[in-house]
């Protein structure tokens, strides 16, 4: 059985679909981004009910709360819960897809706090240290960085 590949973020998201937005549980991934009824079905090993291809997706777009992914003209319309942030899925994203992106916050939000150029800001480093960590926990809906430890 070939390795599976390293998870990078998971957590919940809304999918976007005509009749609404469908909460499930969402697992990006070195190669893939799949999704699952729910937490449990992912971390039991089940097959998801989607995946995706990151080779696939040819551009991808946050604002504010919303997660575009265009694959060859389909699009991917993706939600954050309420009150929680958009930015560790945004990181995650940024280090897995090799696709033009964009990313901007609504004009509601505050804007960024002031950083160095060299990409070494707190507020960068902060969405991949947060204290949730794989294997996710059944009841919680943030997303979580994935956190490993070295062999």
């Amino acid at each position: 059985m070939p390795p599976q590949p390293r998870t990078i973020c998971q957590g919940q998201l809304g999918l976007q679909k005509k009749s609404g937005a469908e909460v499930k549980y969402f697992v990006l991934t070195e190669e893939y981004f799949e999704y699952y009824k729910a937490a449990e079905d992912a971390t039991a090993g089940n097959k998801p009910r989607g995946r995706l291809l990151l080779s696939d997706v040819k551009s991808f777009e946050a604002t504010g709360q919303t997660l575009m992914l265009n694959m060859q003209g389909q699009i991917l319309r993706l939600s954050v819960p309420e009150g929680e942030s958009a930015e560790p899925w945004v990181t995650a994203f940024r280090s897995v897809l090799k696709c033009d992106m964009k990313v901007s916050a609504p004009p509601s939000e505050e804007p960024p706090r002031a950083s160095a150029s060299t990409g070494s800001a707190a507020g960068e480093t902060d969405a991949v240290s947060q204290p949730d960590v794989v294997p996710p926990r059944a009841s919680g809906s943030k997303a979580s960085p994935v956190v490993e430890s070295s062999p």
